[in-house]
């Protein structure tokens, strides 16, 4: 009987010759073939899984052979450095199963859109993974509840929903919602923490239940594509002497800068441009030389 997976690896090997050097955006992707198998995670040993078209992170992965590929290279540097791992709007586990490579850290995943969750445990479970936890929750500033549009685009693993306090919308799941301070406080961890967060627009609301995060000075990779919600997390870090650094995926830099807000274009974000490394002041230097020490390294540090 043929091995299912060299067969996997001889379909990826065909469909990277095809893009050879290329660099393309969601909308030129979808255009191409369906993929249905593992795939890889750049160069690092870890795998998720693609139903076709249904994942536009695995798609830029199996296309591209990378994914935010600035953000991703600081990111596994820092988890080398990292006690315990939060990441926040894990969807289906790219950043999750990158940061496992550090086996001595706990990671936890947050995630509760039901579809990318499923993927998720699956990714999990194919990798054989046993430091990540994940939680289900919505993560927001209280534990209480939350709505959320759980099933809006069946048959794609968004990465585009944000929760609401909404109540009146009757097209929205009222699901469980936990601050950050009260997911550390289950964990009870000790040492140092790095901190994923991508929520659509409401990272000033998980920021506003993070304060004994955020005294515990920790390390932060953080999306932001909403103006306001952007100067709102700029006031409650500068507030917490938290420095700034843009992360330019194209130009693979990371640069202080003055705000967490995103730079706009024809009143849309830059894409490339849209992350940013938050360090605490007193440890900026030194976390800085890391999360630019994986850049340096490129993909070789995977191996």
């Amino acid at each position: 009987m043929i091995d299912p997976k060299t067969l996997n690896n001889e379909a990826l090997s065909i469909l990277k010759k095809m893009t050879e050097g290329c660099d393309l955006e969601l909308e030129e992707i979808l255009k191409k073939p369906p993929y249905f198998g593992w795939v890889q995670l750049g160069d690092f040993p870890r795998y998720i899984y693609l139903n076709g078209q249904d994942d536009g992170v695995a798609l830029k992965w199996l296309w591209n052979r990378k994914y935010e590929y600035a953000s991703i290279m600081a990111w596994r540097s820092l988890s080398d450095h990292a006690d315990c791992i939060f990441d926040v709007g894990a969807h289906t586990g790219s950043y999750s199963l990158i940061a496992s490579l550090n086996e001595r850290a706990r990671v936890y995943s947050f995630e509760p859109m039901p579809m990318n969750l499923a993927r998720l445990v699956m990714n999990l479970q194919y990798n054989k993974t046993n430091n990540i936890r994940i939680f289900k929750e919505a993560v927001s500033n209280s534990t209480s509840k939350v709505f959320m549009d759980l099933f809006g685009s069946v048959g794609f693993l968004t990465s585009g929903k944000s929760i609401s306090y909404d109540s009146s919308d009757k097209r929205k799941d009222k699901i469980d919602s936990i601050k950050l301070d009260d997911a550390l406080a289950k964990i009870n961890s000790e040492g140092q923490l790095l901190v994923k967060i991508d929520v659509e627009g409401l990272e000033s609301d998980v920021l506003l239940g993070s304060d004994q995060l955020l005294n515990r000075r920790s390390v932060l990779i953080m999306e932001c594509i909403d103006g306001e919600s952007g100067q709102r997390c700029t006031e409650i870090l500068s507030a917490q002497n938290y420095y700034f650094y843009l992360i330019d995926e194209k130009l693979e830099t990371i640069t202080q800068v003055d705000s967490i807000k995103p730079e706009l274009v024809d009143e849309k974000p830059i894409k490339s441009r849209l992350n940013r490394l938050i360090l605490p002041r007193e440890k900026a230097e030194k976390f800085l030389k890391i999360a630019r020490s994986g850049l340096a390294g490129g993909f070789n540090r995977s191996k």
